[in-house]
């Protein structure tokens, strides 16, 4: 009998960091051995994501009923199928469920759609902006004195600059970098990019310029 070799295999894109929710797989994937399977054989494969994930299924899916987390099949050639895990997020500032229910009553056990919707824009107790700008600046909409801003600034032999600014330990991981940007007057002329950092939970960036320039620095953050 003639053999195809199916390939099934997760994409599990971990997040790294402090706390339970960056320790959470994200789902769990239960599918055949990877290897050699006689053709008509009949296969089931299923992805069961974590709270507040959804699957998406990749790669060699043509023929299959992909609308669920389960699919069954017969072998009929060789199948490259991944499984990946991906966070629902708002509709406001894509904000992920996930990242919302560190700050919910019971974790946002219970939470739907509408009240993650609704809690994106709030301005939590102890917080002093909406939750969606905490997530996009990696502070903590919980603590009046976390602040996205330049906390210290240092100057070093040779026109070394340094810059020290902190963001929350729950921070998200997967957001795009900070820039760093600079121009010589405060009051006109382009703001010139010149770093940028990934957010973690304390942060130091060293600029070597000039000695002789004199001007300013601001922190920029853009959507993920």
């Amino acid at each position: 009998m003639r053999a195809s070799r199916m390939l099934v295999c997760s994409v599990a894109m971990l997040l790294f960091g402090a706390g339970a929710l960056y320790g959470n797989v994200k789902g769990t994937l239960d599918a055949p051995s990877n290897g050699w399977y006689p053709a008509g054989e009949q296969l089931t494969v299923t992805a069961t994501p974590d709270d507040f994930y959804y699957v998406a299924w990749h790669g060699d899916t043509d023929g299959l009923e992909t609308e669920s987390n389960t699919f069954s099949f017969t072998v009929d050639g060789a199948r490259h199928v991944q499984a990946e895990f991906k966070p629902h997020v708002t509709q406001e500032h894509n904000v992920p469920w996930w990242w919302l229910a560190q700050f919910a009553p019971d974790n946002g056990a219970g939470f739907d759609e509408s009240d993650f919707e609704d809690m994106v824009l709030e301005t939590l107790d102890g917080g002093t902006a909406p939750v969606w700008q905490a997530y996009l600046t990696g502070t903590d909409p919980q603590q009046e004195d976390s602040r996205f801003e330049i906390s210290k600034v240092e100057f070093g032999q040779n026109g070394r600059v340094q810059l020290r600014w902190s963001h929350a330990s729950h921070a998200d991981p997967s957001l795009p970098p900070v820039i760093i940007e600079f121009r010589e007057n405060l009051l006109e002329g382009d703001w010139v990019t010149v770093g940028e950092m990934q957010m973690e939970e304390n942060v130091v960036w060293d600029h070597e310029s000039n000695g002789d320039v004199r001007g300013y620095y601001r922190l920029r953050v853009g959507t993920p």
